[in-house]
């Protein structure tokens, strides 16, 4: 069950820092989007762009290098971990901008003709699947929540007035265009090289216990202790 527009009513605060729930998993997980971004700061999905797989969030991309180091300083380091359960995310090269976006060996539809799912599998580049206990979200989630391409929305609670990246690939042409969510809230590509924030996801526990009603002042407050 995914959640979807305004939600005033979904903050989460834990580790020191505020989420907002995403949804609820089929095996009782609560999945948490980080309600702002690493380091205050823009950053490269990857430092270049050069070849189709810059694409790919695992494929060393700074995104991941930045979003893994923010997890062990600001939960793994911190004692939080427990509450963290490893999920698969997925970078399948799924949806692309334009036609002429390639997938290299992964078959691509363009949005307009591309319903939004939550399947997940490998694609023809090997790409896909991703089990960690954490990541970003995803092109799949950003639309399930209330955006879409190159439409402005300020109405859901993934509109941050800042530009983000998900992981999902976006195609190749010349260069490698990755999905992100711009500052007016809708969705659009960016190659790789460009600067946008990255908001960590995780997945806690079903057995977590709160306080709190779950609006941005009186936030469900995770018990750790």
């Amino acid at each position: 069950t995914y959640l979807k527009g305004i939600n005033d009513s979904n903050y989460v605060w834990y580790n020191g820092f505020m989420w907002r729930i995403m949804g609820i998993n089929s095996d009782g997980t609560v999945r948490l989007i980080l309600d702002g971004i690493v380091g205050d700061t823009a950053y490269q999905f990857n430092s270049a762009y050069d070849t189709f797989d810059k694409m790919y969030y695992s494929n060393g991309s700074n995104a991941k290098t930045q979003v893994e180091s923010w997890y062990k300083t600001n939960i793994e380091d911190k004692g939080y971990d427990s509450y963290v359960v490893t999920m698969p995310f997925s970078e399948q090269a799924k949806v692309k901008y334009k036609a002429d976006r390639s997938g290299e060996n992964a078959t691509m539809e363009v949005y307009t003709e591309y319903k939004p799912n939550f399947k997940c599998s490998m694609d023809g580049n090997e790409k896909g699947i991703l089990n960690s206990k954490v990541g970003i979200i995803t092109y799949d989630e950003v639309v399930y929540a209330g955006g879409y391409c190159d439409k402005n929305n300020t109405s859901y609670y993934l509109y941050r007035g800042y530009g983000f990246w998900t992981m999902s690939p976006c195609g190749y042409y010349s260069v490698a265009y990755v999905w992100n969510v711009r500052s007016n809230g809708n969705l659009s590509e960016r190659h790789t090289q460009y600067g946008y924030g990255l908001c960590p996801v995780i997945n806690l526990i079903p057995s977590a216990q709160a306080t709190g009603t779950g609006t941005e002042l009186d936030p469900y407050k995770v018990i750790t202790n």
